[in-house]
């Protein structure tokens, strides 16, 4: 009984060695991703067909990039990532709903991006008469804890 006791111990240390060798490497791994950027070339307020793919497409092949579709993919892919806005355009929320994820509602932030725009031709209007929430939510970190 004690050897069983012994293997068993043994067993689970290794067992948290693999978890904690994993977890580096998916740090490691998104550390260096290499940074993506999304051309916005739509004013729409429409999702991305396949968030984490990282093309920024409402429909596969269309080619058309929203504000929104761009800001999912960016969530979908680690690291930094950089979204052009288009001159002269007015980004109007549309999609009512009260999510985390970014898929309705506010724009939800949740990693590192920049969003590059035109000045002051270039309009984000969260619309909150209709939307009825904030612009963006930025996430500290995704699966952070609160110290």
């Amino acid at each position: 009984m004690v050897f069983l006791g012994v293997i068993r111990r043994v067993c689970e240390c290794l067992g948290r060695v693999l978890i904690v060798a994993a977890s580096a490497c998916a740090f490691a791994a998104a550390a260096g991703a290499e940074p993506l950027t999304y051309l916005v070339n739509s004013t729409a307020d429409e999702l991305d067909f396949n968030p984490g793919n990282g093309v920024c497409e409402t429909v596969a092949g269309n080619g058309v990039c929203t504000l929104r579709a761009a800001i999912l993919e960016a969530n979908a892919h680690a690291g930094a990532d950089t979204i052009v806005l288009q001159p002269n355009a007015t980004y109007l929320r549309s999609r009512v709903g009260a999510d985390d994820d970014g898929r309705n509602g506010d724009l939800d932030v949740l990693d590192s991006v920049t969003i590059i725009g035109a000045g002051p031709t270039t309009v984000i209007d969260g619309n909150g008469g209709v939307v009825a929430e904030r612009v963006f939510q930025f996430a500290k970190c995704i699966g952070a804890s609160s110290p």
